[in-house]
């Protein structure tokens, strides 16, 4: 960029020498401070483009809960696989083998996939949309981190659901008790309605799918993905003690996870909080969720858990 020469005046009288010296200064005095300038401009324009762009990127990392309990002394929530996430978990990443034992899938009629969690050795927690159309057709299955739609689980003798204007809760009784081991364990439930509270961050597992594709409905190994609780208004609801709202990014629920839990840190142990409502034909974010604490009388009444 080219300047103008700068204007002095002055109506003292100097020699040619002092003139040559006087324009030397006033020369390297004008470039000098141009430089200055330049590298002044340069730097606040360098300055407030990164800034510009590092606010207006999107935020790609949300932590995980941090459990530390004990799988020989906790009862529940407990994992003998400690569950890993990644450093930049955007969308949902495969969840480790056996790290969430509680969770099973179910097949209910030849249609459909919802995905569920054990809470006792006779009894499943779900959503209750998943079990209303086909209360007498469910198959659970259980202790497996992938899915395997040629293999028969267990059947279902009974499915119990609350009635109520919600996508709330259903417990299915299993034709026989399951023997726990390191694949197979209960998520801890709470009477703590406050839980989870708006902020808090969950870890959401499920069985649905990864790509937009009408002809594939189920993940072939389970999910996992890390959301943030908001408000209900983000969801379209009203605030109650029923329904609670969670979303991060990109992340979506899609049928097969309908009746997955979401997992928070409640009292050093993996707790079931929630439990996912959805559409059987359409996938969502932000994601509605159920919370258990809101049926813990109900989920006590059939199954007989104390929590």
């Amino acid at each position: 960029m080219n300047y103008s020469s700068p204007a002095y005046g002055g109506s003292a009288a100097v020699s040619s020498g002092s003139s040559k010296i006087t324009t030397t200064i006033i020369i390297v005095v004008t470039v000098v401070t141009v430089v200055c300038l330049g590298i002044l401009g340069i730097a606040l324009g360098v300055g407030l483009g990164v800034g510009l762009r590092q606010s207006s990127r999107v935020i790609t990392v949300l932590a995980a809960p941090t459990v530390s309990c004990s799988p020989t002394t906790a009862t529940c929530g407990c994992p003998s696989t400690q569950p890993t996430f990644s450093a930049r978990l955007i969308g949902g990443q495969t969840a480790a083998a056996n790290s969430w034992p509680w969770m099973v899938y179910l097949t209910i009629g030849t249609s459909r996939t919802c995905s569920g969690f054990i809470i006792t050795q006779r009894h499943v927690l779900t959503a209750s949309s998943c079990v209303k159309p086909n209360a007498n057709n469910i198959t659970v299955n259980y202790g497996t981190s992938t899915y395997q739609p040629s293999v028969v689980g267990v059947n279902v003798t009974s499915a119990n659901f609350t009635v109520d204007s919600y996508d709330s809760v259903a417990i299915l009784t299993l034709a026989v008790n399951l023997t726990y081991t390191t694949t197979i364990q209960p998520c801890c439930l709470t009477t703590d309605i406050t839980e989870p509270f708006i902020q808090e961050h969950g870890v959401i597992t499920g069985w649905g799918q990864t790509v937009a594709s009408t002809n594939v409905t189920v993940a072939p190994s389970l999910q996992q993905a890390v959301v943030r609780v908001q408000d209900p208004a983000a969801c379209a609801i009203s605030p109650s003690n029923f329904q609670f709202c969670g979303s991060f990014g990109s992340i979506q629920t899609c049928p097969a996870d309908v009746g997955a839990p979401l997992m928070t840190n409640f009292d050093n142990v993996w707790t079931c909080a929630g439990i996912v409502t959805g559409s059987a034909t359409s996938c969502n974010s932000p994601i509605t969720f159920t919370r258990t604490a809101a049926y813990s009388s109900f989920i006590k009444n059939i199954t007989g858990l104390v929590f």
